[in-house]
């Protein structure tokens, strides 16, 4: 209830009725669903049925990332350096208000710095490696190799860039 209560916070009033219609609409569905399971969630690829039939929640979840992660990798490529910058998540929220400088920066937007103090004040680290610690050692080690190859091949994308992308990427 206390999540549910969390990301409730975060929809426009106006979405509301809808949200709160469908939320209750899916429940209801799960109560008739033989294995009262919920329908799938966030990005849906070509094939997610067949492997919710036949993987673990944890590789579908690990497959729907890759996809999604991949997807983007694969757009970037395609985008003018000048159009993109790297920023890591765990970089960003271990130090909010230096990065968001820097991307306001290069960006050519003022922004006056108790501004952006008030924009990152609710950023934080603490959620960096918490997924992790919910998995067990056994499905750590089945998605390890899907999780390094595909970042990997991301990782190549990053350091292909030009010495000034990388300098941002560095700092």
């Amino acid at each position: 209830l206390s999540y549910l209560i969390k990301k409730a916070a975060h929809v426009p009033w106006r979405d509301t009725p809808y949200y709160a219609g469908r939320y209750f609409y899916h429940r209801l569905k799960r109560l008739a669903h033989p294995e009262q399971q919920l329908p799938t969630w966030g990005p849906r690829f070509t094939g997610m049925q067949n492997l919710l039939a036949t993987q673990s929640l944890e590789e579908v979840c690990a497959a729907q990332w890759k996809q999604c992660v991949s997807l983007a990798n694969d757009s970037l490529k395609n985008a003018s350096e000048n159009q993109v910058c790297f920023l890591r998540y765990e970089s960003f929220v271990r130090s909010p208000q230096d990065h968001l400088c820097k991307l306001l920066d290069q960006l050519d937007i003022p922004v006056a710095s108790r501004k952006i103090e008030k924009l990152v004040s609710r950023v934080s680290a603490s959620s960096v490696g918490n997924g992790k610690v919910l998995l067990s050692a056994d499905t750590l080690n089945q998605l390890s190799p899907l999780v390094e190859e595909t970042l990997a091949i991301v990782s190549a994308t990053w350091q292909s860039c030009s010495p000034l992308v990388n300098e941002r990427l560095a700092a």
